[in-house]
């Protein structure tokens, strides 16, 4: 069999679609980290779903941060920023 041959591509005129991509670990973090010292609520799409972008969310929940994901929009979580008042407990727990 003959597997060599060739094809010529020419210039597109029009492009369309969309693209998903998956959520970058390094933007995520720092989002994170963000939101919670923000004033209010802060919604990401597309966070990050690796376990160290999930530990960062446990430490910031441990650090009294409240974050949820959004129910029925996909990979979306709401961080509800506390401003600069962030607050250790006695005796953090992670999960």
């Amino acid at each position: 069999m003959d597997y060599e041959s060739q094809m010529i591509v020419r210039p597109a005129r029009n492009v369309s679609g969309s693209v998903s991509l998956p959520g970058d670990k390094s933007i995520s973090h720092r989002y994170a980290m963000l939101a919670a010292i923000a004033q209010g609520p802060s919604d990401w799409k597309n966070y990050s779903t690796g376990a160290d972008c999930a530990s960062t969310l446990a430490c910031l929940r441990a650090l009294g941060v409240k974050w949820e994901h959004k129910t029925g929009a996909g990979n979306v979580i709401e961080v509800q920023g506390n401003g600069p008042a962030l607050s250790a407990r006695a005796s953090p727990r992670l999960r």
